[in-house]
């Protein structure tokens, strides 16, 4: 293998038999990526792979390694764990959502358009009969998937409004009211995101503004 330039570029012919060797070590993995509301610190690699080897229930041996931008590489040796995975694209933890995808061919996390985000959601102006539990998650659940519910509103110990966590693609259109109906009766409850991170519509990531894409 030798450098060579090509223009204005260093290029480097790689071996096609090295090459080969190490897609047919990772055909078999996967990726996944850690999504975490604003302000939540990531979990250290330990702690997320016993997290993710409990709620996965992984019988055989597996390794989770880093690959940058919140992105992991999943390695498992027994094929119906990974099947058993791939079963959902998104599994919860305490905090945070693991999504899950097949391993694919010259996957750059660098380089992938993220627009899938957790961000807290708060409900407004929802008549005190209506503040129970299942329809607060009917209700959460028309802005984007329902990671879980606040405390406080599932005790209802406060029911100035109700607070979901939620997970939402930033490419979407962001509701200021959804009206809901039961027996006749009309009303609207008004919407307010929380924290919403910078994202860039040019492109489709999260992280940056169209001005500094």
């Amino acid at each position: 293998m030798v450098a060579t330039r090509k223009g204005e570029f260093l290029s480097v012919t790689l071996d096609d038999l090295l090459v080969q060797r190490g897609v047919e070590k990772l055909q078999n993995s996967l990726i996944a990526r850690l999504i975490l509301a604003k302000g939540e610190e990531p979990y250290p690699l330990e702690t997320l792979t016993w997290k993710l080897e409990a709620t996965w229930n992984i019988s055989g041996n597996w390794k989770l390694i880093p690959i940058g931008c919140g992105y992991y590489n999943v390695q498992l040796l027994n094929l119906d764990d990974r099947d058993k995975i791939l079963g959902r694209t998104s599994w919860s933890l305490k905090l945070g959502v693991i999504r899950v995808q097949h391993w694919v061919r010259d996957f750059n996390p660098y380089k992938t358009s993220t627009s899938i985000v957790q961000v807290w959601v708060r409900l407004f102006e929802i008549p005190m009969e209506y503040f129970q539990t299942p329809i607060i998650h009917a209700l959460a659940s028309a802005l984007g998937t329902v990671i879980k519910l606040d405390e406080r509103t599932r005790d209802r110990s406060m029911c100035h409004y109700a607070r979901a966590l939620i997970e939402i693609d930033m490419k979407q259109k962001f509701e200021d009211y959804i009206m809901f109906e039961a027996e006749g009766h009309y009303s609207f409850a008004s919407v307010k995101y929380e924290s919403l991170p910078t994202f860039c519509n040019g492109c489709g990531i999260v992280g940056h503004n169209f001005v500094d894409c």
